[in-house]
């Protein structure tokens, strides 16, 4: 995997160094005790031509390789989704290896931090009766109460790229969660004579969201089995490109209690079912347009042939909510 960067550095020495031409530094992870681990290699990265001068030096467009083998990959993996999550993190360079002069070769080991996609990559999402409440069918018709159980229903989800190269994005699965524990009362109304009563305390946990066959059905229906995600890459002159899409909510590991709400009209619980309405009074209440969430779980990223699984931890997404979510009204069914 290929990339290019800026590197900058301090030099408080007297002693300055110009036209060394190019040089290459091996890159590797730091262990549990903040020391380098020099048996593990990430890659390489290539300076142009190395010079150092007293004060701030920066080095434009670096060239950063990065390796994946079936030791670097769990590394690897580890540092793209700290990358990904828009996180800082200390990697370790050495070198220069293969220099001009012999003198040069692994003179030097020094620690680096290496900038996260600025606020990482899930920049914010999006729920709606239509989307998150009524759903989709796989082929991307709208659901009916009837047909509940067979429905796609979750947020349009907002995803960044800074690199400029396309990334696809596949096996999306991330669990979503409020920012504090929720726990609240409400009542269903299926008909005027039998309201439904549901106290819910399941803590912060809000859904499981995944890619899967039929999440662009209701956009595109040629598309109703792909269950991946295409981010473009930035152009020259930009900073990011996002990219909005669908992914299907579910209960995590422990949320439902496995009892349907409506029978065989749903296929979760009644708390699952109102959690959305419930954090979105909630916000509502609070005059607040957003829900503030967590995300955190597993994707993998290609670029052109590369591709890695990597994990994700994002704190504070805010997820946008329609005036219809705090207002559950779908068909004979709604909540107060």
């Amino acid at each position: 995997l290929f990339s290019t960067a800026d590197l900058s550095f301090f030099s408080g020495s007297s002693l300055e160094i110009a036209n060394l031409g190019p040089l290459t530094f091996s890159l590797h992870p730091m262990d549990e005790l903040g020391a380098p681990q020099g048996d593990v290699q990430l890659g390489h990265l290539i300076v142009r031509n190395f010079a150092v001068a007293r004060g701030f030096n920066i080095l434009g467009n670096t060239s950063i390789v990065l390796e994946k083998t079936n030791s670097s990959e769990p590394y690897l993996a580890a540092f793209l989704g700290t990358w990904a999550s828009g996180l800082e993190q200390i990697v370790a360079i050495q070198g220069p290896t293969r220099p001009q002069f012999s003198f040069l070769e692994n003179i030097t080991t020094q620690t680096v931090v290496v900038a996260g996609v600025t606020k990482g990559l899930v920049k914010s999402a999006y729920v709606s009766g239509f989307d998150s409440l009524q759903g989709h069918s796989l082929h991307g018709q709208p659901c009916s109460l009837l047909e509940s159980s067979d429905c796609l229903k979750g947020p349009v989800v907002t995803m960044q790229n800074t690199l400029h190269h396309t990334i696809k994005l596949t096996d999306i699965s991330l669990d979503a969660n409020l920012l504090e524990d929720l726990a609240y009362e409400a009542v269903i109304h299926t008909l005027p004579i039998f309201p439904k009563k549901v106290s819910c305390r399941k803590g912060s946990r809000l859904s499981r969201l995944s890619s899967v066959p039929g999440m662009w059905a209701y956009l595109n229906a040629s598309r109703a089995s792909d269950a991946s995600v295409l981010v473009p890459g930035v152009p020259p002159d930009g900073e990011s490109v996002l990219t909005s899409f669908f992914l299907a909510g579910a209960p995590q590991p422990g949320q439902s209690d496995g009892i349907q709400c409506f029978g065989r009209l749903d296929a979760w619980d009644c708390c699952f079912t109102t959690i959305l309405p419930a954090a979105a009074c909630l916000a509502k209440k609070r005059d607040l347009s957003i829900i503030s969430t967590s995300f955190s779980g597993n994707l993998t990223l290609w670029v052109d042939s590369f591709n890695i699984s990597i994990m994700l931890t994002q704190r504070g997404i805010p997820i946008n909510f329609a005036n219809d979510v705090p207002n559950f009204h779908i068909g004979p069914v709604s909540m107060s």
